[in-house]
């Protein structure tokens, strides 16, 4: 189980290196390439915001806001 503040990257990295299912299998669902997911376990890019809905969406995981700090 993850951390509720850890970030979003973090958490799907974490998913992608652990998933039994290859990026080729997981691209072919989500739509997201498997080049894509390969640099982004590496940390040599990051995903574009609708690559992180579909994987999050994929692993199941639900993105919560974070509470606004008073005096904001």
């Amino acid at each position: 189980m993850s951390n509720a503040k850890e970030p979003i990257t973090s958490v799907l990295r974490r998913c992608l290196k652990e998933s039994e299912i290859s990026c080729n299998q997981i691209s072919k669902v989500t739509g997201v390439l498997p080049s894509s997911m390969s640099r982004f376990i590496r940390k040599e890019r990051g995903l574009d915001g609708t690559s992180i809905d579909r994987l999050a969406e994929y692993f199941g995981l639900e993105l919560v806001p974070k509470a606004k700090k008073k005096g904001r």
